[in-house]
């Protein structure tokens, strides 16, 4: 019998992964990638706008 495919594994996904750098902020970041700050806060569950380099943030691709 075949095995049936996760439907959500099979999507691609709508997100990418930005890594943070010395320097970084939250709207440069989110102006960089055109989306707006608090979109990009929401979408990674930030209640503050502090980056610490190396931290990865989804960038929502659409």
């Amino acid at each position: 019998m075949a095995q049936k495919t996760n439907a959500s594994s099979a999507k691609k996904s709508n997100f990418s992964v930005y890594t943070v750098k010395k320097g970084d902020t939250l709207s440069g970041i989110a102006s960089n990638k055109g989306i707006s700050l608090l979109k990009l806060k929401a979408d990674n569950n930030l209640s503050h706008s502090r980056l610490k380099p190396g931290m990865k943030l989804k960038i929502n691709k659409g």
